[in-house]
């Protein structure tokens, strides 16, 4: 459970869009086929799995409120005492998720994180990770502390909405 399952879970509740299984196990740790089997075979029932490029597969949790359980969001209903500390078990994990996934990116960008707005899906998300992972000082970093990554994402993507969703997102 700690090893495999509950950090994968955590993973695809905090993944910002669908991913591949590459992606995943990079950011977990798991081996691919591991990782492979569990999304295309005993969690496929829970799973959306899309065509992504070159033939990769893309999976994201189907349902929103598995995804919510899991990241912690709001509960709906009552919920036992064993149900509430299942789902601060799962946000604990959610949180590492976003951690795993920020470390991640830091290290292919040596801390620069300028260097990582050529690609699409830190681009669109590190803020919102670095938020998740409780990683204040470096979301000041890239957002406020000068407007470097308000003009690497305006010269990129042609306009501020990004760089201005990165802001509302806070």
């Amino acid at each position: 459970w700690n090893r495999v399952y509950a950090p994968l879970l955590g993973l695809l509740a905090a993944a910002a869009e669908p991913v591949t299984v590459q992606q995943l196990a990079a950011w977990s740790g798991i081996e691919a086929w591991e990782v492979d089997r569990l999304l295309s075979a005993d969690w496929r029932a829970f799973m959306t799995c899309q065509p992504g490029p070159g033939g990769s597969e893309l999976f994201s949790i189907y349902h929103a409120s598995l995804r919510d359980f899991i990241g912690g969001g709001p509960a709906s209903g009552q919920a036992t005492p064993q149900q509430q500390a299942l789902r601060r078990e799962l946000a604990r994990h959610a949180v590492q998720a976003h951690q795993k996934i920020v470390e991640s990116y830091r290290q292919a960008c040596g801390g620069d994180w300028l260097k990582l707005v050529e690609s699409d899906y830190p681009r669109l998300h590190l803020a919102a990770h670095l938020a998740g992972a409780g990683e204040v000082d470096a979301l000041y970093q890239l957002l406020a502390k000068g407007d470097g990554w308000a003009r690497a994402r305006l010269s990129k993507e042609g306009h501020y909405a990004g760089y201005q969703a990165d802001l509302n997102g806070l």
